[in-house]
């Protein structure tokens, strides 16, 4: 059974009776509950929030509920929307499942029916997200046999990078590699928006990829969720980070390599130690490969 109090739920709705005699009660049974108006808000608040589902009114207003699942969709983003809707007719509910709606409920609502269509779709999410694990995990035996035997050094960091970007379903990422001779760690590989030097050294007390060079001098794997950690020393420097990031040595036996990170991750939490194990794999791998050459 889902764990009610690990999901956030999204009410759009401009009538404010309504999203409130709902969300009284989603809080009351667990969830964690937020608000919007109108479709601009809606769209804004679930690239931003990340919601686990999202609960819209067919009638809102600025962006219509229409235009909100046309825009996720063009943005790749996977919320599961659910429409709440006065007797829809079957044309309306075919094209709205077509562009990513999960489910319709009619009005007038009956709100535990409409918590037990929500928890159900969330398990369904869940249950899917765990098999994908497990899919993701058979084609580790794949990279890990391309990683032992390529013999290119940028064939190694390409097929490592991306690697880990795909198993943890994410577009933003980097990955750095130690240079004995200077002490420092070099960007070799990154997609996303990162400023500052390409290069660093090791012992530099500047505010540059902290994170980085904590996990690679400390050779241990950093979690940061929403700008929070419990490593006290990265607090005043990481309150930026959005979703999920996680940072991962890049070891040969006890020897850091250098290190990669992968982050904008908008998983649930229940899933992402999964998904860190799965990292850390793929980065061991990926070190005793680069010590190699």
């Amino acid at each position: 059974m889902t764990n009610v109090l690990s999901n956030n739920i999204l009410i759009v709705d401009n009538k404010i009776q309504t999203y409130q005699n709902i969300g009284n009660y989603f809080k009351s049974v667990g969830y964690n509950v937020s608000y919007a108006i109108n479709g601009i808000d809606a769209i804004e608040k679930i690239i931003t929030e990340t919601p686990d589902l999202a609960l819209i009114d067919i009638d809102i207003e600025d962006i219509s509920s229409q235009g909100v699942l046309e825009g996720l969709k063009k943005i790749q983003n996977s919320t599961p929307v659910v429409i709440l809707a006065d007797n829809p007719n079957m044309d309306t509910i075919i094209e709205f499942i077509r562009i990513g709606a999960k489910d319709f409920v009619v009005k007038p609502i009956n709100i535990p029916g409409l918590e037990q269509k929500v928890r159900d779709i969330l398990n369904t999410n869940k249950n899917h997200r765990e098999s994908q694990l497990l899919s993701e995990l058979v084609d580790l035996h794949s990279i890990t046999s391309q990683l032992s035997s390529t013999k290119d050094n940028d064939q190694i960091l390409d097929i490592t990078f991306e690697a880990c970007l795909k198993a943890l379903n994410s577009s933003q990422g980097y990955l750095m590699l130690f240079d004995e001779r200077e002490l420092s760690l070099n960007l070799v590989r990154a997609v996303g928006e990162y400023h500052g030097s390409e290069m660093i050294h090791t012992n530099d007390e500047s505010k540059d990829w902290v994170e980085a060079r904590w996990a690679f001098k400390n050779n241990r794997t950093l979690t940061i969720i929403d700008g929070e950690t419990y490593i006290e020393e990265l607090k005043p420097y990481i309150k930026q980070v959005k979703g999920i990031m996680i940072i991962v040595p890049l070891r040969s036996s006890d020897e850091v390599v250098g290190v990669v990170c992968v982050e904008g991750i908008k998983d649930d939490l229940l899933h992402y130690q999964l998904e860190q194990s799965l990292l850390e794999i793929l980065a061991a791998q990926a070190g005793v490969a680069i010590k190699n050459l």
